[in-house]
């Protein structure tokens, strides 16, 4: 499908869920998607429904023979990948722990109309079953009372 503006019911719902969203930058992508893909699957072109879990675990699904990403320092530019999360505590552990909550990529198709060039534009797929969207790559960062708290972006990777 060629990307959309969001409708009224669809901005509403995403700006009470991503408070410093600039919605002049969403278009969607994807309309509600019957598959099981959530965001990490979206974000690697796969099919089946990866379960975003510790970033030490994550890094399995985009480092290593034949994954074709190698990891930059979080947030850097030119990054494709970042996987956005926050700081918990392991259950029957004292240890702090880092949990991917969120996995973005940078938009890989041409720019949509409407868009301007000097604007970093990135997807995410909101998760399974829903839609995907392009929004400028720090805006959802910040979730509001709707989502999990997404948290920073705490690791970014780099197609090799």
């Amino acid at each position: 499908m060629a990307p959309r503006n969001p409708d009224q019911t669809e901005i509403d719902h995403l700006t009470d869920s991503f408070p410093g969203l600039n919605i002049a930058y969403v278009k969607i992508t994807v309309e509600v998607d019957v598959e099981a893909r959530n965001c990490v699957a979206y974000a690697l072109d796969e099919d089946e429904h990866i379960e975003p879990e510790s970033v030490a675990k994550m890094r399995g699904y985009f480092v290593g023979p034949g994954k074709g990403y190698y990891e930059v320092p979080a947030g850097s530019p030119g990054a494709d990948i970042d996987l956005l999360g926050v700081a918990g505590t392991a259950k029957g552990a004292n240890l702090s722990k880092v949990y991917v909550k969120h996995v973005t990529r940078k938009y890989p198709h041409p720019r949509p109309a409407g868009v301007p060039t000097d604007v970093e534009l990135w997807e995410s797929k909101l998760g399974p079953g829903d839609m995907a969207m392009t929004h400028r790559r720090f805006d959802l960062c910040m979730s509001g009372h709707e989502m999990q708290q997404l948290g920073g972006v705490i690791a970014s990777f780099k197609r090799l």
